[in-house]
């Protein structure tokens, strides 16, 4: 996202957005590839005023903290996604999404958390996360169907980046 983040002072103003957040679903309907040299293959996001709104107030915080941030993060530009892999060949994307499409759509998770990761051709490591508001009840009012639940797989992940 960035080319220098102060993950210090960025952890501590996002750690006190974060408690005023409620946690929420989302929904992942779709593969997706970008059309760039990056390689990428993800599940899309269902985009919701929400989780828009959510992105328009961590951006203000995270752009206080970045040095040139990347142009595809910033606010009416991002595309709201869950990257599966990424630096992958031509072949290698059309082998991964021969694959995804095996995946019944859509499927959906409840987001408790939010944080900064550290991503590189060979690893991907968390830099800081940040608990959302605790509540006794979550109150659902989404259509999200519970049996996609991710929390709900078994045998774990599968996959290149799996154990990073």
């Amino acid at each position: 996202m960035c080319d220098h983040l102060d993950t210090d002072s960025l952890a501590q103003e996002l750690s006190t957005f974060a408690a005023g957040v409620t946690p929420f679903r989302l929904s992942f309907p779709s593969i997706g590839v970008f059309s760039s040299s990056e390689g990428v293959v993800y599940l899309g996001v269902t985009v919701t005023e929400q989780l828009l709104n959510l992105h328009t107030t961590f951006h203000k915080i995270f752009k206080k903290y970045a040095e040139k941030q990347r142009e595809y993060y910033t606010i009416g530009r991002w595309v709201p996604h869950c990257t599966l892999a990424f630096g992958l060949s031509e072949h290698q994307i059309a082998e991964a999404v021969t694959v995804c499409r095996q995946i019944d759509l859509p499927v959906s998770t409840e987001v408790k958390e939010i944080g900064v990761v550290g991503v590189s051709p060979t690893s991907c490591q968390t830099l800081f996360s940040c608990s959302l508001k605790t509540t006794d009840k979550i109150e659902r009012n989404d259509e999200l169907r519970p049996e996609y639940d991710e929390t709900l797989l078994k045998n774990g992940i599968r996959g290149k980046y799996a154990k990073q």
